[in-house]
């Protein structure tokens, strides 16, 4: 058989993780100019900066590269800066089962993926638990997230963050 017989099923992918997103520098000249200027507002995941976008010509190619699929960047909801509630366990909001969400760390972070102790593995079996109670859940995965790390998760995966600086994108696919 040759490569080209082969496919990733992307639907069994949970996330991917990529060293050195931007061009050297540019994470901590970014972490620096909101770190402590800008006001943050509380969403449920965490705080972030309202109103406010960093979104560059032709991410959807870009990402959609990285990922080897087709997406389109919601330009409404991405490019937003948000500290996350110290570790919280959560699943984010999606509209359909082809959604990425991509975050690049602005600082040292890291990544935890989560399944509930009666063994549903993310949101799409089940998500009517107690969030705050961490004996009820098992910690599956651990990725230390140097600055400029960027991880691309499904939504409905059970994860956390430290509270640290991250810069986020929701990625809609192409159906």
């Amino acid at each position: 058989m040759t490569s080209k017989n082969y496919k990733v099923n992307r639907s069994l992918l949970n996330y991917i993780h990529s060293r050195d997103f931007f061009p050297e520098g540019d994470a901590e000249n970014y972490r620096l100019a909101v770190k402590d200027l800008i006001h943050y507002d509380p969403i449920p995941y965490g705080n972030e900066i309202p109103d406010f976008n960093l979104i560059f010509p032709d991410l959807d190619m870009l990402f959609g590269g990285m990922l080897g699929d087709f997406v389109k960047v919601d330009e409404d909801r991405s490019g937003t800066f948000r500290r996350p509630y110290n570790e919280l366990i959560h699943f984010e909001d999606f509209d359909d089962l082809n959604e990425w969400r991509l975050v690049v760390a602005l600082e040292d972070t890291t990544f935890k993926v989560y399944t509930h102790i009666s063994g549903v593995k993310n949101a799409l079996d089940g998500y009517e638990f107690d969030y705050h109670n961490p004996e009820d859940w098992e910690l599956e995965t651990v990725i230390k997230l140097k600055q400029n790390d960027a991880i691309f998760y499904r939504p409905w995966v059970f994860h956390s963050f430290e509270n640290k600086i991250l810069l986020c994108y929701v990625l809609n696919g192409e159906q």
